[in-house]
């Protein structure tokens, strides 16, 4: 089973936690920890960065890991098993 590598931020200000909805499969529409794929040669805190400017235009520092998790999910009839990191 294919496996691929995720990131996720867990972004917290004044007692709030950042979320975003999804736009697209696996469950568009819903809501959840922005974050996306790590591309080929991105370090996961690249990944991050880049991900959280393209969802939600801030610029941040990632800080340590806090978890991970590892969800199946579908990809183009295929099963996929997502390893997410998070940050």
């Amino acid at each position: 089973m294919p496996e691929v590598a995720a990131v996720g931020a867990v972004a917290v200000r004044a007692g709030m936690l950042l979320v975003v909805r999804r736009g697209h499969p696996p469950e568009a529409g819903k809501w959840t920890l922005p974050g996306g794929r790590v591309e080929a040669g991105e370090t996961d805190a690249e990944a991050l960065a880049r991900e959280m400017r393209e969802e939600t235009g801030l610029l941040v520092r990632v800080g340590a890991l806090v978890g991970e998790v590892m969800r199946p999910g579908a990809d183009d009839g295929r099963t996929t098993t997502y390893r997410i990191r998070d940050y």
